[in-house]
């Protein structure tokens, strides 16, 4: 069996004669893992839309919040040296 089948096996074999003690511990496993999961992932959607914003702003210019490369282009074309 994979990791996954055996543990939702062990989580859903239905009822112990052990006491309240195992489900405990299975519930404290299962919010401790889940908030790890969750921390990973939202620790990566940051750097994910950071990666998207770098390849569209500077990567294919296809956005230019600071309109950079609008007054280059133009300064460019006219030949005034360009605005820094």
């Amino acid at each position: 069996m994979s990791n996954g089948s055996w543990l939702l096996h062990h989580i859903c074999r239905g009822a112990h004669d052990a006491g309240a003690a195992p489900s405990i511990g299975i519930m404290h496993l299962m919010i401790t893992l889940g908030a790890a999961l969750g921390f990973t992932a939202m620790g990566r959607v940051p750097l994910l839309f950071q990666r998207v914003e770098w390849l569209l702003d500077d990567g294919l210019w296809l956005i230019d919040p600071l309109e950079r490369r609008l007054v280059d282009g133009v300064s460019m074309i006219v030949g005034t040296g360009g605005v820094w």
